[in-house]
């Protein structure tokens, strides 16, 4: 494992759709309570997914990341920071959150790799 913060210790390759303004929705579950609001996309990758948020979210925090016309995606947050000095972020969205996505079965998976195709798709990128 890297320092915190580095990039070398992620498992897959990240995508940045910054310029293509990909909002999702995320729905976050607090105290059984479910809150949702629009987040831009930060970034994606195989097995999760960065966002620029309103409100800061604490790690564990269980979430569903829902994407135009795709199922929504079960995760939970794994990091949560400022994104001041993020060029990306959206003024109105002061943090950054990064989420793992938690699927519960092949169904699931199934439409984790079809996000992740959709967006690299967009992007230009290939596998």
């Amino acid at each position: 494992m890297g320092m915190a913060g580095t990039k070398d210790d992620r498992l897959y390759k990240r995508i940045e759709v910054t310029s293509f303004r990909v909002n999702a929705t995320l729905a976050v579950v607090v105290a059984n309570r479910t809150m949702g609001c629009l987040v831009p996309l930060k970034d994606v990758s195989k097995s999760g997914a960065g966002v620029y948020s309103k409100v800061k979210v604490d790690k564990e925090t269980l979430v569903r990341l829902s994407l135009e016309d795709f199922p929504p995606m079960e995760g939970k947050v794994v990091w949560c920071g400022s994104s001041t000095f993020d060029p990306g972020a959206p003024p109105t969205h002061p943090f950054r959150l990064g989420i793992e996505f938690t699927p519960k079965d092949d169904v699931a998976r199934e439409v984790q790799i079809a996000i992740y195709r959709f967006l690299a798709k967009l992007a230009g990128t290939s596998e």
